[in-house]
């Protein structure tokens, strides 16, 4: 689960999940749902040939730099290559990397227009917290 908050200059999000794992997922679709509306609605629409895979990959010294880097190469896929994640698929914590297998389209000119354009996930008041849930406040540069 994850609400979009108030915040002053940039795009703020709080995560919450039952799971350290599930906390990464939710992350990355709060992140995805900041660019594009309704993906999975989208994927019906491209031809099977459209759809396929990507692995992201991040590695840091503890989860916050891990999550920084996971999000900002989804951003990156999303931006830059006009990709469209759907789904994550898959998500592995292996000591100081985190990689995450998202299922998706390669949009191109089809890819619906985006939102807003968000430079990048910040370190800004990041902070991931385990009590009955795992929580993170995840400012977004915009």
């Amino acid at each position: 689960m994850f609400r979009q908050i108030e915040h002053s200059a940039d795009l703020a999000v709080i995560v919450e999940a039952p799971t350290r794992e599930e906390l990464f997922r939710e992350a990355l679709n709060a992140a995805r749902s900041l660019l594009v509306t309704d993906a999975t609605k989208k994927s019906a629409e491209l031809p099977q040939a459209d759809r396929d895979s990507r692995l992201i990959v991040a590695s840091g010294f503890d989860d916050e730099e891990r999550l920084v880097g996971l999000l900002n190469e989804l951003l990156h896929l999303i931006q830059y290559e006009r990709w469209l994640p759907v789904r994550v698929d898959d998500l592995e914590l292996d000591g100081d990397r985190v990689q995450a297998r998202l299922a998706g389209l390669s949009g191109g000119a089809r890819m619906p227009r985006l939102i807003r354009e968000v430079k990048a996930a910040t370190y800004h008041d990041l902070h991931i917290t385990r009590g009955k849930v795992w929580s993170v406040r995840i400012v977004f540069d915009v």
